[in-house]
């Protein structure tokens, strides 16, 4: 709900005056219909509020003359003119001006006048039915055509908003919805000409300045989208998601303490945010400080539980930390809200593997993981098929274990990479000798 101190009540009845004709208008002619109309602040001439008002009670005061004739005239007038009060606008929520969706009910009343007063006005005629019966199907049939042309209007995000922006004036709502639903769809250059033509009309709106950042920064054009960032900031020093956007930037430009600064702003504003406890977290991995960035991971996971990204990184922490069973416990949690998702697999499956000690060794679910993570990259990953190879070893399967073995170090040296092919060189021979001893 907006406050008065926002949106005065002089400005709220003015437009709830012009709303209760322009309602009639879209019930008569329903066209340029728009799932958002923005506040024309200043762009009601005094004279069509007066002519409005003015028009609003000659109309009251007619059908009340009428009543005793026309009963229907005041129940279907005054019941459109009182079931619209609480939703035109004088209590106002959201920031609408009007909204073809609160008409369900009002529009009721005008239509118990149509349908007790059209019979009347043409009582007197020979071939009444007939012309209503036409009327009628004309009106249908038109109804039906509008019907048709306004439902291809909602097929998809992108033409619901284009036509709302074409059918309305200054509408930065919507423009802001249209840039959003491009940037996510990877559409960042489109995404971003809207973005500055909102900034254009308003420079201190910080949604558009903060989204038009983060299409910045998914383009890579960090110093841009930092200036974006800072911008907001200077607008609302208390805007938590900017502080948290502004530290990502940072961050990809290797700036780890600023960016650490304003994850710990951005939680200063929203102490439970999950986004700037996870961000902060993986901020003090890369210097180290994997205490505090597990205290950071939990407090994140207390905001979102089901977050598979973070009881990754948890247990990658704790699996830097030497700390095995809490490493396992956040990879299964991890793999249980993204089943095919191949790091936590890898790095679980070895951990189940190669681990010292026999109470965290699993080899059948390492064996497990190992295999379908090799089926999803098509047995092409040399480190997925490394791990494969220890889980067999694990299992006292050593055949199989220097086989796959062989398959990753050709991989390896095939990639050139010359440190993974000589760790997997010197397990190859452990794995024989393992399988000769075996043997004996």
């Amino acid at each position: 709900m907006l406050d008065i101190d926002v949106l005065p009540l002089d400005v709220r009845s003015a437009n709830a005056a012009i709303s209760y004709l322009k309602y009639i208008g879209k019930m008569i002619w329903p066209t340029r219909l728009a799932v958002f109309y923005p506040y024309e602040r200043n762009e009601l001439p005094v004279w069509q509020v007066v002519a409005a008002v003015l028009l609003l009670a000659l109309v009251s005061i007619l059908v009340i003359r009428l009543a005793e004739r026309h009963r229907y005239l005041p129940v279907g007038w005054f019941w459109y003119m009182g079931t619209l009060v609480p939703v035109i606008g004088l209590v106002q929520v959201g920031s609408q001006s009007m909204a073809d969706r609160y008409t369900y009910i009002p529009l009721t009343g005008l239509f118990i006048i149509a349908a007790w007063g059209v019979p009347e006005v043409f009582a007197g005629l020979r071939h009444k039915k007939i012309l209503l019966g036409v009327l009628a199907g004309v009106a249908l049939i038109a109804c039906s055509a509008a019907s048709y042309i306004q439902v291809g209007y909602w097929r998809n995000s992108i033409t619901l908003f284009e036509h709302t922006l074409a059918v309305t004036k200054n509408n930065n709502m919507i423009l802001n919805n249209l840039a959003n639903t491009l940037a996510a769809q990877g559409k960042y250059e489109e995404a971003m000409v809207h973005f500055e033509h909102i900034i254009h009309n308003d420079k201190n709106n910080v949604g558009a300045h903060n989204n038009l950042g983060n299409a910045l920064s998914s383009l890579g054009r960090y110093d841009e989208a930092i200036s974006q960032y800072l911008e907001v900031i200077r607008i609302n020093p208390y805007h938590a998601n900017a502080h948290s956007n502004l530290g990502i930037a940072l961050a990809a430009q290797g700036r780890l303490d600023e960016a650490i600064t304003h994850y710990r702003k951005a939680l200063e504003v929203e102490p439970d945010s999950a986004e700037a406890n996870y961000n902060l977290g993986i901020a003090l991995t890369s210097q180290g400080k994997l205490d505090e960035a597990i205290v950071c991971y939990r407090r994140a996971l207390q905001a979102e539980p089901d977050d598979a990204k973070i009881h990754y990184n948890l247990a990658k922490a704790y699996q830097t930390q030497g700390d095995a069973y809490e490493a396992v416990s956040h990879y299964r949690q991890a793999l249980r809200f993204k089943p095919d998702w191949l790091p936590p697999m890898k790095d679980i499956a070895w951990i189940l593997a190669t681990h010292p000690d026999p109470k965290v060794r699993n080899a059948g679910e390492a064996i497990r993981l190992a295999e379908q993570a090799a089926e999803l990259t098509n047995h092409q990953d040399a480190t997925i098929l490394f791990t494969l190879a220890a889980a067999y070893a694990a299992d006292d399967q050593f055949n199989a274990a220097v086989i796959i073995g062989r398959d990753a170090l050709k991989l390896a040296a095939d990639a050139g990479d010359k440190p993974l092919a000589d760790r997997i060189r010197k397990q190859l021979e452990l794995y024989e000798k393992q399988g000769k001893s075996k043997k004996f």
